[in-house]
């Protein structure tokens, strides 16, 4: 039997390579080996290593983990030079996966690479890194296809994976009266992300926010927390002596029924895109991280929602521009402009492609592995 390395050092990564193993599975006789989490683990992935604590927000982060990073680097290393897997499947994560490309491809191993790094943003250097390595780039954001071709990197756009799992089912009636939220008033959601040092830089400001707004409009707040994180969002909510309503697994309710949402700069932006709930985006990290960020981010929008819409649809708050005072004043602004905010969001939803991208990522892993 086939076997096939796969690499994905996060919670999103290890959501996305689930959905692509169970969708090559359904054809293919392959046995999957790798980094990643318990959703890799449940599509059947035997983890080589468990990505927990490897998890890094910033530049500056990367240091406090670079033993990890070469512990499980070893662990790839090993397997790809004694197993010589038929393709090698990466997943985001690029500094630490762009090494597992070159091992690879030492062994005349393939590499596909399935959602691409964020090369457009801030590491257009790292793009000769991918034209040596990486055999083929699939593609979930539409303009990746034209910035890859541009390089003469083989690339294939496949759709954005959350099209396909974005999909609440309870109406807004039942979703707040199960909750014992009370009627007639706003919600409003807060995101602070999905990884520890993530959460203890953002949640302090959404909870300032809050502060600044109890004063100013009776509402009701929810916070979506990831398992992960839920234990920082604890002690985080007791330090500042606040009792928010925490949600881990009614994610995709929680912000389609929410009126406006504050959110991180990531994959929560795209949520709430396919959702059509309005948002403002926070983003904060160390200040070295801050500093080399400067130097090397190209593009006037951090937001992928700003990205894609190539204009500021959702307002920033970056860095020192994160004020709870400024923030305050964009989500009373939001709420009166809700069903504009609404609008401008739908227009840009269509450029997401269609459903089923883990399915057409499939079709471009079986061709490797046909070749195999």
């Amino acid at each position: 039997m086939k076997k096939v390395l796969i690499s994905a050092g996060e919670p999103s990564g290890d959501l996305h390579a689930s959905t692509l193993i169970r969708e090559v599975r359904k054809t293919e006789a392959v046995e999957f080996y790798g980094l990643g989490g318990d959703k890799m683990k449940d599509a059947g992935c035997t983890l080589l290593y468990d990505y927990a604590g490897l998890s890094i927000v910033g530049f500056s982060e990367i240091f406090s983990r670079l033993s990890k990073l070469r512990e499980v680097t070893r662990i790839l290393n090993r397997f790809i030079h004694e197993e010589k897997p038929a393709l090698v499947i990466l997943v985001d994560y690029p500094g630490f996966n762009l090494r597992i490309a070159r091992a690879a491809k030492a062994m005349s191993i393939p590499v596909v690479y399935y959602i691409s790094p964020q090369a457009w943003a801030w590491g257009r250097w790292r793009v000769r890194t991918i034209e040596r390595y990486v055999d083929e780039m699939i593609c979930i954001l539409p303009f990746e296809l034209d910035f890859y071709r541009d390089y003469a990197v083989k690339a294939t756009f496949v759709g954005h994976p959350l099209l396909d799992l974005v999909m609440p089912t309870e109406a807004r009636s039942e979703f707040k009266e199960r909750l014992g939220l009370r009627k007639g008033m706003p919600v409003i959601g807060l995101l602070p992300g999905s990884r520890g040092d993530e959460v203890k830089r953002i949640l302090p400001i959404m909870l300032k926010t809050k502060e600044v707004l109890e004063g100013r409009l009776d509402c009701e707040w929810l916070l979506v927390a990831f398992p992960g994180v839920v234990r920082t969002v604890r002690n985080t909510l007791s330090t500042y002596g606040m009792d928010v309503r925490i949600l881990e697994d009614e994610r995709y309710e929680a912000m389609k029924h929410s009126d406006i949402l504050l959110c991180t700069s990531g994959t929560a932006t795209l949520e709430a895109l396919i959702l059509g709930t309005p948002m403002l985006i926070l983003y904060k990290v160390s200040l070295i991280s801050w500093l080399l960020g400067r130097l090397l981010v190209k593009i006037p929008h951090i937001g992928l929602v700003n990205i894609i819409a190539g204009r500021e649809l959702a307002k920033e708050f970056i860095q020192f521009n994160a004020s709870p005072q400024k923030i305050a004043a964009a989500s009373l602004d939001l709420l009166k402009n809700r069903e504009q905010a609404n609008q401008n969001l739908q227009s840009v939803r269509n450029m997401l492609g269609d459903r089923g991208a883990a399915r057409r990522a499939a079709f471009v892993v079986r061709e490797f592995l046909s070749r195999s």
